[in-house]
């Protein structure tokens, strides 16, 4: 049995996927529109990373205009914040067996030194490394991998707990979610009507209404349905 297995499985609405870089983005876009930097609040709506990641809020200010690079302990650190929040970091997904491990560090259970003292490394630089997929592993430090991760993983799921408990952010993240659902609906509709308007598509869709099937017919029923609802609803909210 690997040790992903047994792992905890990320939970709630998936807020953002992408590279690590990409999450971080769009992290700092949600913050910068909810707590401007130089506004009153700034600093104090950056606190809960700064206590999960244990650093001071203007380091994390530093990580999310990319003014300071995030290594070693702290990007484990921060990537673990992400997928807290529910970003779907890749790199962090692409850990597998090794992830469950990389979170003892991110949730401060190991530091990178004593990851390497049980693990049998005299570098605690060869953890990092390992966590980002550099560089590969023996079976022996495999198994002492696995051993570490099941005897702790109690632990793990109550520390995990407790950071949910005091690192959310002050606001939902949820906003960004269903704007970015709002968005694909317009998108999607501004594609129908130009594909209707233009002559190639609309004219013969138009021509062949009568020879579709009884599903298609229903499909174009109800969407007719649905967009006279919604202009309804337009034509009140802006009397």
């Amino acid at each position: 049995m690997s040790i992903v297995d047994d792992t905890e499985k990320p939970v709630g609405t998936e807020v953002f996927r992408g590279h690590f870089n990409e999450c971080l983005k769009h992290l700092a876009k949600c913050l910068e529109a909810k707590a401007p930097k130089g506004l009153a609040g700034a600093m104090k709506a950056r606190q809960p990373i700064a206590d999960f990641c244990g650093v001071v809020a203007p380091t994390v200010t530093g990580w999310l205009e990319g003014n300071s690079r995030l290594i070693g302990e702290q990007l484990i650190k921060m990537m673990c914040y992400l997928d807290m929040l529910g970003y779907r970091v890749i790199e962090f997904e692409r850990l597998k067996a090794k992830r469950e491990f990389a979170e003892l560090i991110g949730y401060g259970l190991l530091d990178l030194q004593q990851a390497a003292n049980l693990l049998g490394y005299k570098n605690r630089q060869d953890v990092s490394t390992i966590i980002q997929l550099k560089q590969g592993m023996s079976n022996e430090k495999e198994q002492r991998m696995w051993n570490a991760c099941k005897e702790m993983r109690g632990d793990l799921l109550q520390k995990k707990e407790e950071m949910r408990a005091k690192c959310q952010l002050g606001f939902s993240l949820m906003d960004s979610v269903h704007q970015r659902k709002v968005s694909a609906v317009v998108s999607i509709m501004e594609g129908l009507l130009s594909l209707l308007e233009s002559n190639d598509v609309g004219e013969a869709f138009a021509n062949s209404l009568t020879d579709l099937p009884p599903q298609g017919k229903d499909t174009v029923l109800k969407l007719s349905e649905s967009l006279h609802d919604l202009s309804m609803k337009l034509v009140q909210k802006t009397r």
